[in-house]
């Protein structure tokens, strides 16, 4: 390789391969590369940097020129890097404001594609800013109270207290654990008869046949049919069925034979979290809240006041759900060796006793109405008992609600609320939908469109039109 005149031999320097030998040449240096074993047919790479003076016209480029340059020759790394930016991004902004303020968003992701068109190179330090970021709102989060899946409720202070609710109502207003919610409607169910147990372990249910309604064609397309049936044969049986029990009872129709576990429970217990919502109306929240502490608190009291055996058993029989909501409700069940079993459990404790089979979380111990220790509660009786069960089934059925599928308007996990924004959003849709129809009816047709906005979702229906 010849090199500029002007430039000594010592000055050249070789990358990745080292010269064979240095010369000067006619005035100008030359370095030599030799492979006296080499072969035309193969690639031999050399690279040589010589002082700068000796060239004019020299264009001068940054790492970050040759960055953008890289970027710029392979726009599918860009639009990856790209795509990966904007999703860092909206992963962030959403896990803050709890999947609230979709246009913020949409103008904060309009301003990043720009930036980044303009300068690739921006990417590259934005992405890891953007996953420290993420990691640290995710932190955050779950430091942050759990309890936040109630939507808003309309209250009114002063208003007074709402009574009446029953114990899976109470544990949503009280916002306990979802699948704590979901064991309550289950027991409750089973306690009034309209579900018997098939397996306890994993807990598998059906609809006992008073109740049942798939079998009729009709009913399974009618919502209002099989609500109806089931009204009637709880009215035949003396008993109520709540409107909320219903989207639990239609899907365990829906899935005869499965584990209430491995059955999808999300859209029943939305319903069921929006109905409470709407009961409270009127009513002063808080003062309603410490209402329902209160009874929860009285019926653990009373529950450990009762000595006798029989005494116990006839009280929890009654309060059992109002027990189940106190966090240490296991210790007025199990209790010097004796097992509290409820009604709807006992038959397949006494089958359990006659099989001769060893008391366990699947075959439970019966309430003999006599401690197998005076005085004394063992691990084996607490794991064999209905409190253990209990818990172990209350455990498996988290897997049965995905709270993050359920669409509760102002329920959010983030640290702000921008629902008003995109409901502000969806007033301007309305208007101009209102607008647009407005101005296309002619003649007898008539049109009319409507628009509403939840969260991130705005949907716009249209009815009729002009000619």
């Amino acid at each position: 390789m010849h090199l500029p005149e002007g430039i000594e031999p010592d000055e050249v320097l070789y990358q990745q391969e080292p010269f064979t030998s240095k010369a000067l040449y006619q005035d100008h240096a030359v370095v030599v590369w030799e492979w006296p074993e080499g072969r035309a047919t193969q690639a031999y790479q050399v690279g040589v940097s010589f002082p700068q003076r000796v060239m004019d016209r020299v264009i001068k480029q940054s790492l970050g020129d040759l960055v953008r340059a890289w970027l710029e020759d392979n726009p599918g790394a860009a639009m990856i890097l790209g795509g990966l930016s904007l999703g860092l991004a909206a992963l962030l902004w959403f896990r803050f404001s709890g999947g609230t303020g979709c246009i913020v968003y949409a103008i904060l992701a309009a301003g990043l594609v720009v930036l980044f068109v303009s300068s690739p190179i921006l990417m590259l330090p934005a992405i890891p800013i953007l996953i420290a970021l993420v990691i640290t709102n995710e932190v955050r989060l779950k430091k942050k109270p759990k309890h936040t899946y109630l939507p808003p409720v309309a209250q009114v202070e002063g208003g007074g207290i709402k009574r009446g609710l029953t114990a899976p109502e109470s544990a949503v207003l009280l916002e306990l654990p979802l699948h704590k919610v979901l064991t309550l409607v289950m027991f409750g169910l089973l306690e009034k008869g309209v579900l018997e147990v098939v397996e306890r372990d994993p807990l598998t249910v059906k609809v006992t046949d008073p109740y049942a309604t798939w079998n009729d064609q009709e009913a399974r397309r009618s919502l209002k049919k099989r609500h109806g049936m089931r009204a009637a044969a709880a009215q035949a049986a003396g008993t109520t069925l709540h409107a909320y029990e219903d989207g639990f009872l239609d899907e365990l129709e829906r899935h005869p034979g499965k584990a209430v576990e491995a059955i999808d429970f999300t859209t029943a217990m939305e319903k069921l979290v929006l109905s409470t919502a709407a009961k409270m109306k009127g009513f002063d929240l808080s003062d309603t809240h410490e209402y329902y502490k209160r009874v929860i608190s009285r019926a653990m009291e009373q529950a450990r006041s009762m000595g006798e055996v029989n005494e116990r058993e006839k009280y929890l029989d009654k309060y059992l759900p109002w027990v189940m909501m106190d966090e240490s409700y296991p210790t007025v069940l199990t209790h010097g060796g004796y097992n509290y079993w409820p009604i709807w459990a006992r038959p397949f404790t006494r089958s359990a006793v006659s099989s001769g089979s060893v008391p366990s979380l699947a075959s439970p111990r019966p309430s003999s109405g006599r401690p197998s220790t005076p005085g004394k509660t063992s691990f084996g009786d607490v794991a064999s008992s209905f409190s253990g069960w209990a818990e172990s089934t209350m455990g498996g059925l988290a897997t049965a609600i995905m709270p993050s599928s359920m669409k509760l308007p102002g329920a959010r996990g983030g640290f702000i609320d921008l629902s008003g924004v995109d409901k502000v959003t969806g007033d301007v849709f309305q208007a101009l939908a209102k607008s647009s129809s407005s101005g296309s009816r002619g003649g007898k047709s008539g049109g009319g469109c409507a628009c509403a906005c939840a969260g991130c979702a705005c949907a716009c229906a249209c009815a009729g039109g002009g000619r």
